[in-house]
């Protein structure tokens, strides 16, 4: 399975990407700038035995959205999914949502709960 975590090198993000890490499983953790956020998520999932890559992509763009599915349709593994996290300005999680299909992917992000992470 190769699964996209959108903002997954830093916060709730990185910690979704741990409770999915799995054993020669694929990860593709999506962040906006802090390249030594992501070398460091890298590491830090390094011991779950998961596939890390990590892309720099602003998901509200669609140049954005279309690397993470690139990458993601790169792996050599059969099955995707899409994690996205809406978080309260408070920390508090609302939601975490998945898709495991283009048209699923394309309507998590038109909708509101992605639009609210990307902003």
């Amino acid at each position: 399975m190769t699964i996209i975590v959108t903002g997954g090198t830093k916060g709730i993000g990185l910690g979704v990407a741990e409770q999915l890490a799995r054993p020669g499983e694929a990860l593709v953790l999506g962040y906006v700038a802090d390249e030594a956020a992501a070398e460091a998520a890298k590491a830090r999932l390094a011991p779950t035995g998961a596939v890390v890559t990590t892309v720099r992509a602003d998901v509200g763009e669609i140049e954005g959205a279309a690397a993470l599915m690139e990458k993601m349709n790169a792996t050599p593994t059969e099955k995707e999914a899409i994690a996205a996290t809406n978080i309260t300005s408070s920390g508090n999680i609302l939601e975490v949502r998945f898709a495991t299909s283009d048209d699923q992917f394309a309507s998590l992000l038109n909708s509101q709960l992605f639009q609210s992470v990307i902003h």
